[in-house]
């Protein structure tokens, strides 16, 4: 039986461009280090939710190592100049206290007006459907115009954070939303 990190997605086109979505693996801690470097500040601010910061070596290691089913990424790469680089990362982990399941999103501020958040995000909901997660939820800065179009177009549901007056938090019903992509 193939493990997650042995399966095979296919390329998809966005803006031109053959990207590859596929489990992140234990090897792309390098390759994760360098696109959390290039991300824009408004990137950092909104993953970060206002606190701009570079991922430590821990942060890294908790992307790269998933710990299948309860957390889950996978990664978009393109071939540039015969090396493989990161445009984005999605990935939900389990928070042990309450049982739900955090998604975070990356996407290259070149991918940032496509559909490459919405792809990622498809993959991860196949993949926690198929893995009896029913819910995804993130925290966002009201300010993240991106993340609400997002949120938006995958009919996620929003409400305001109690606990923060300037974040939001969107779900997204994994059983509600629609099966675009079969894994």
């Amino acid at each position: 039986m193939r493990t997650e990190n042995q399966m095979s997605i296919n390329p998809v086109q966005i803006q031109g461009k053959q990207i590859t979505i596929r489990p992140v693996r234990k090897s792309d801690k390098g390759l994760t280090l360098n696109f959390a470097a290039t991300l824009s500040a408004e990137s950092q601010k909104n993953q970060f939710l206002g606190g701009v910061r570079q991922l430590s070596a821990k942060d890294i290691e908790q992307i790269c190592d998933t710990n299948f089913p309860d957390s889950m990424a996978f990664v978009a790469t393109l071939m540039a100049e015969g090396i493989e680089r990161e445009v984005g990362l999605a990935r939900y982990v389990e928070d042990t206290t309450t049982g739900a399941h955090e998604l975070a999103i990356s996407i290259a501020t070149e991918y940032r007006h496509s559909t490459l958040a919405r792809t990622l995000v498809e993959y991860l909901a196949a993949y926690a459907r198929k893995h009896r997660v029913r819910v995804l939820y993130t925290v966002d800065l009201d300010s993240n115009t991106a993340m609400r179009k997002l949120a938006d177009d995958l009919n996620m549901s929003v409400r305001l954070d109690p606990d923060h007056t300037h974040q939001v938090i969107y779900s997204l019903n994994v059983d509600a939303h629609p099966e675009t992509i079969t894994l």
